[in-house]
């Protein structure tokens, strides 16, 4: 039997709806090792009372590995106390939360690799309350199995970001759009964008980063990571929004197929 390919999911953010986002990644996981690709997770979320019964009620169990972390106070405002109940106070400044999460989610996952020695083929970043629609879902085994193909080039140094925004300009910098759902890259990319995406975040004043999500396009320029927008590994993933956790932000329901995973 062939080897089984690695995949490394990070998460980092404000958990969310997780009993059924963790519940998802389960499902996710299991799905996935049917195709021989093993998920790996790991995640740096904030202390809230929410993130004490998270814990307690064992839906970060399918953690490789997480960290509960007090909200960086560099990017926090007042006014959001009482926004939902057992919410953290305050709010993200722009991306420095964000940020943060990729940063530290995959610090963990960095550590947990000199221990287990994987290799990990590809590693997502994205918020805890990530939904990923079914009809997706099944696609992806064999859009992550076509990497190996042998007329495939090596991707070493790789990003993974879909949308162009081309009426921002010509640069780079206003080139490439990332929303803070999520970003994808091979593992050396990733190991590279993961920290300097943060470091170059706090070091920059100008509010266009906040305004345009475009800070990873500027990542990807100054340390010569390769960007390729042609493939559909993190397309039209969504948010897990009602407390229920079975709306999405687009008022969709979670699909059948997931409906009985979910009930157990």
């Amino acid at each position: 039997m062939s080897k089984n390919i690695k995949i490394a999911w990070t998460l980092g953010g404000e958990l969310r709806n997780s009993k059924t986002a963790f519940n998802l990644l389960r499902f996710y996981k299991e799905y996935f090792k049917k195709s021989n690709i093993d998920l790996h997770f790991y995640g740096c979320f904030w202390k809230s009372t929410y993130a004490d019964f998270c814990i307690e009620n064992g839906y970060l169990d399918v953690f490789n590995d997480y960290v509960i972390e007090e909200v960086p106070k560099n990017g926090v405002v007042d006014g959001q106390k009482g926004f939902v109940e057992n919410n953290i106070t305050g709010r993200s400044t722009s991306l420095y939360n964000w940020s943060y999460g990729c940063y530290r989610s995959n610090y963990l996952r960095k550590m947990y690799q000199l221990k287990s020695k994987d290799s990990y083929r590809l590693v997502f970043f994205s918020r805890p309350d990530i939904y990923v629609p079914y009809d997706r879902l099944k696609a992806m085994p064999a859009e992550i199995q076509s990497l190996f193909l042998p007329h495939i080039k090596a991707v070493d140094y790789t990003m993974y970001i879909p949308p162009i925004r081309k009426a921002l300009g010509n640069s780079l910098e206003y080139h490439y759009h990332c929303d803070d759902l999520k970003v994808v890259g091979d593992q050396r990319a990733m190991d590279v964008f993961s920290t300097n995406f943060h470091l170059i975040y706090i070091n920059n004043s100008s509010s266009y980063v906040g305004s345009y999500h475009n800070l990873p396009a500027v990542t990807c320029k100054r340390y010569d990571l390769e960007v390729r927008s042609d493939l559909d590994l993190c397309k039209k993933w969504m948010i897990l929004r009602e407390d229920d956790g079975i709306e999405v932000y687009t008022g969709v329901k979670v699909e059948k197929e997931y409906k009985e995973w979910l009930n157990k």
